[in-house]
């Protein structure tokens, strides 16, 4: 649009530009009217609007191109920070390699660079997006639809069978401490982790310390290498626990 506006107005393309406002004006079809009344208006809690060429300048534009990412930025926190599903997203901030952090709805996530091999970055995306289905850790907010009575599962955890103990992906990895497999590998992390990080002396944590707990592991411009690969590890020992088969987890994850 700034473009067009800057070009000759005898440019076939500014005549263009031309016409369409005029189709604006009379309540016609136009690229114009579609920009304002399908995309600018349309913007979630937003009161924006195109302005007529006659006001329209570069500089209005780019206002009004800041204004459209601030309520778009906007609009995805909120959605993010009210979702069941993505816990470990809100009042997320990102790390930067100075050791500041921001924070920030949408950008390139540090965990995509620094974690370098495919299955550990895949598994901790799973993890942060909400997309460790109910068949793998039952107390799973993932499915998008109520399941019918006879598909329903009891939420606790099939480890250490603590009514009280709901299965989340949170618990299996910091929590619980009744599967063979897992607890050495869960003891050597918080080790480490101690190295850097202040963690409780007795290493038990409760399910909203969990979830601090593994936050700050991954929203770590270093940690998160080491937390990306404990997460997929976990996460595969836990389907051996379980004896989860991949072709069932797939078959539900498409459901979804």
């Amino acid at each position: 649009l700034s473009y067009l506006l800057e070009l000759p107005h005898d440019h076939y393309a500014h005549l263009s530009l031309q016409e369409s406002s005029r189709l604006r004006e009379d309540g016609e079809r136009s690229w114009l009217s579609d920009l304002d009344s399908w995309a600018i208006q349309h913007l979630p809690n937003s009161s924006l609007s195109l302005p007529s060429l006659q006001a329209l300048t570069t500089q209005s534009i780019s206002k009004l191109i800041g204004d459209i990412t601030d309520c778009t930025m906007t609009s995805l926190q909120q959605s993010i920070d009210v979702s069941s599903r993505l816990t470990f997203l809100q009042g997320r901030r990102e790390p930067h390699k100075d050791g500041t952090t921001s924070r920030v709805a949408s950008t390139l996530r540090h965990y995509l660079t620094q974690v370098r091999r495919p299955e550990h970055r895949v598994s901790l995306t799973k993890l942060l997006c909400g997309d460790l289905t109910p068949v793998t850790f039952r107390a799973s907010p993932a499915s998008t639809r109520p399941l019918p009575d006879q598909q329903q599962r009891p939420k606790f955890c099939r480890a250490c069978q603590d009514p009280l103990q709901p299965e989340t992906p949170q618990h299996v990895l910091l929590q619980c401490q009744a599967i063979p497999t897992i607890l050495p590998i869960q003891t050597a992390f918080l080790t480490s982790m101690a190295q850097h990080l202040p963690l409780p002396h007795s290493r038990t944590f409760t399910d909203a310390s969990a979830t601090f707990y593994i936050k700050s592991f991954v929203f770590h411009w270093t940690l998160v290498v080491p937390s990306a690969q404990y997460v997929h590890d976990c996460i595969s020992l836990w389907k051996e626990f379980i004896g989860l088969e991949t072709d069932l987890e797939s078959e539900e994850e498409e459901q979804d």
